[in-house]
């Protein structure tokens, strides 16, 4: 997770962090106002992210509970309201679907 500065130097929306989302290769968090860049995995990172996703994807198949992979950004109320991350991995009741910011087009 990145360090958070004292204030923001700008105020952006949810509308405009997904615009920015969708229209770059890099990835982003929302927290509060801010829009923070995540740095990139290596390789060796990428390859155990996709074996648990495939794992855990296997599991939990036909029960209420899905694996999501790291395109999609989670809303996280529990650390402020208005935030969104981009984990690599995450496991979501898919039958409330109320974690799920969106998902790029």
């Amino acid at each position: 997770m990145a360090a958070r500065p004292e204030a923001p130097s700008h105020y952006f929306n949810v509308d405009e962090y997904f615009a920015l989302e969708h229209g770059s290769d890099a990835r982003f968090e929302y927290w509060d106002g801010e829009i923070l860049c995540k740095s990139g995995g290596s390789r060796a990172h990428y390859r155990i992210a996709e074996n648990i996703f495939l794992s855990l994807a296997v599991k939990l198949k036909g029960g209420p509970c899905s694996a999501i992979g790291g395109e999609t950004p989670i809303k996280t109320p529990s650390l402020l309201p208005t935030a969104i991350q981009m984990p690599r991995l995450s496991v979501a009741n898919v039958s409330t679907k109320t974690s799920v910011a969106s998902t790029r087009s």
